[in-house]
């Protein structure tokens, strides 16, 4: 099961993204910003806020841009 958003990252989501917006962006990074990426399979809510702070911080607000960072991290280990 993926982690779901920790409290400070839904308070992100919500700061960045339209209200229109929110609920999919929080989708994402729930959905396909979890215990699916490379070297996260243990990781809780809270230790995914750093690579979820980090597509937040990279997508600015855009879901374009969201999406982006999350392709990368779904391809680049490293993030974890």
């Amino acid at each position: 099961m993926t982690p779901k958003l920790s409290p400070l990252t839904q308070h992100l989501v919500e700061r960045l993204f339209e209200h229109e917006e929110q609920a999919e962006a929080a989708r994402r990074l729930a959905e396909e910003c979890g215990n699916n990426l490379p070297f996260c399979k243990d990781y809780d809510e809270y230790k995914m806020e750093r690579i979820r702070f980090a597509i937040l911080r990279i997508g600015m607000g855009y879901m374009d841009e969201m999406q982006k960072a999350i392709d990368l991290a779904k391809r680049d280990g490293a993030m974890c």
